[in-house]
C-alpha cells in the first residue's frame, strides 16, 4: 500500500496539532510510552474516518531473544520490567487500540531470524551509547559486557559474531 499526501512530523504531542490526519506511523517509539491506551484514544481523535496507524516495535518475545543479552543482561530490565522501556505483548497493545475504538488490521512480523553480525564497529556503536538501552544501563553494566563482548570478538578468527536478530513486528490499526 502506497500512501500520497502530506507529511507532518510531531514533536511532543499531537493534541498540540490542528487538524487531523489519514495515517499516523510510528517507529520504535511506542515503548517509550507508559499510557498506551491514553495515547490510542488521542490518535483516534485525531484520524480521519478510515485512516491508519502503523507501529513498528519489538514485542516482549523479541526482547527477550535480544542477541546481545548474553552480553548485556540487563537489558531485559530495561527494556520490559517497566523499569526505564515499557516494551509490551502484542495482544495487549492489540487490545489497548480496540479499546480505544480501532480495528485491528494486521500484525506484520519481520526480519525474524536475520543472520547479524557482530563486529567492533558494533562495539563503538554500544560505547558511544547510540541507542537508548545503552545510555540506561548503569556504566559498570555496560562496561562488563563491552568486556565481555571484546573479548568474545577477539577469541574468534574473523572477529565477526554470527548471532540471529529476533526482528521487529509492524500493528495497523483502522479507525472503524
Amino acid at each position: 500500500m502506497v500512501f500520497r499526501g502530506r507529511r507532518k512530523q510531531i514533536h511532543g504531542s499531537i493534541n498540540d496539532t490542528d487538524g487531523k490526519f489519514d495515517c499516523i506511523f510510528m517507529v520504535d517509539v511506542i515503548h517509550h510510552i507508559r499510557y498506551v491506551g491514553k495515547l490510542a484514544k488521542q490518535f483516534h481523535d485525531h484520524l480521519n474516518s478510515g485512516g491508519v496507524v502503523a507501529i513498528v516495535t519489538k514485542s516482549q518475545e523479541q526482547v527477550n531473544a535480544n542477541h546481545l543479552k548474553a552480553y548485556f543482561p540487563l537489558l531485559t530490565d530495561i527494556n520490559i520490567n517497566g523499569r526505564y522501556h515499557w516494551y509490551r505483548p502484542i495482544r495487549q497493545l492489540i487490545c489497548q487500540f480496540k479499546s480505544a475504538g480501532f480495528k485491528h488490521v494486521e500484525t506484520i512480523p519481520f526480519q525474524e531470524n536475520a543472520s547479524r553480525y557482530l563486529t567492533q564497529s558494533e562495539v563503538d556503536r554500544i560505547k558511544s551509547k547510540c541507542i537508548s538501552d545503552f545510555v540506561l544501563m548503569p556504566d559498570a553494566a555496560l562496561d562488563s559486557g563491552i568486556k565481555k563482548l571484546t573479548k568474545a570478538l577477539k577469541d574468534t578468527q574473523s572477529n565477526t559474531i554470527e548471532c540471529t536478530y529476533a526482528g521487529k513486528t509492524i500493528l495497523v490499526f483502522s479507525k472503524k
